[in-house]
């Protein structure tokens, strides 16, 4: 029974056979040529690859350039704003005595500039600004003048030195000084009073140096020494300072006076403060022996 049937699958076999054909020299020459085909786009990836990364690369280094340029730029622009603004407060001190410690001096600078009245936004923290910029100003100036003055100034006692340099500072406020309280309030307020610190401070350290090596002499524990002459230097100019402000008598002669007694009276503590070195137990002992 399975006869019939196992000879229908032989002849269907022999024909599928038949129709699989043996490949010719014609094929295979067309499947050479495919491969070398297939073989020339595989390649080309790698190259687009190559020419990818090399464009990138020059993107890249027109990129840096470009950002180096533009950096140069803003720092160009920088230093201008920066000449700009100091040359707008340069002018703003000229509109204190009209307009005060103000917004308005800021803007009236300004216009002084060539510049609109709105320009005062170069100083985004308003007429602080200006009172530093005047304080910074002060003290240049009484840098160079005490170098100016540098022999007269070493042929002076230790407290005459400093009440002249005193003196040489409080006289650069002179032209302000009706306005003056304004500038200290500005100076007291919170949120500025940390550079009004710092401010005191550099003036205190320039006052000291102007006293010479003599004043650098310890008259405490070395790590508070310094800071000890800086607060009470700090402490007479800005009394002085405040003398100033009510001062009506004629060339602010009460003001000089009353600075060479404070000074005079610092200088004395300071004194005492010297011989207070030789009444140690120690040199107590010492001098009791010695008068037997």
């Amino acid at each position: 029974m399975f006869a019939p049937v196992v000879r229908t699958l032989h002849v269907r076999a022999v024909a599928c056979t038949r129709r699989m054909r043996t490949p010719s020299l014609v094929d295979a020459v067309r499947f050479s040529s495919h491969s070398k085909v297939e073989e020339e786009r595989a390649k080309e990836p790698v190259g687009g690859v190559a020419e990818a990364a090399a464009e990138g690369m020059a993107e890249g280094m027109a990129e840096g350039t470009t950002k180096e340029a533009n950096g140069s730029a803003t720092s160009d622009h920088g230093r201008h704003e920066h000449t700009l603004k100091r040359k707008m407060l340069e002018a703003a001190l000229e509109a204190v005595p009209e307009h005060g410690w103000t917004v308005s001096a800021l803007s009236a600078g300004a216009v002084a500039c060539g510049l609109s009245p709105a320009a005062h936004g170069m100083a985004p923290r308003g007429p602080i600004e200006l009172v530093r910029h005047f304080n910074e100003k002060c003290d240049e100036a009484l840098r160079e003048e005490l170098a100016a003055q540098r022999d007269q100034m070493e042929a002076l006692q230790v407290q005459n030195r400093l009440v002249l340099a005193m003196q040489m500072r409080l006289r650069l406020l002179e032209p302000y000084v009706r306005d003056w309280p304004q500038a200290l309030a500005l100076k007291a307020l919170p949120i500025n009073l940390t550079e009004s610190l710092g401010d005191a401070h550099a003036l205190a350290s320039l006052l000291l140096d102007a006293c010479g090596e003599r004043a650098r002499s310890p008259l405490a524990p070395e790590k508070v020494d310094i800071h000890m002459k800086r607060m009470s230097i700090g402490a007479i100019y800005g009394a002085a300072e405040l003398y100033m402000l009510t001062d009506r008598s004629p060339d602010l002669s009460d003001t000089w006076l009353f600075l060479e007694r404070e000074v005079n009276a610092l200088h004395q503590l300071a004194g005492a403060g010297e011989q207070l070195h030789t009444l140690s137990p120690s040199s107590l002992l010492m001098s009791l022996l010695q008068r037997k």
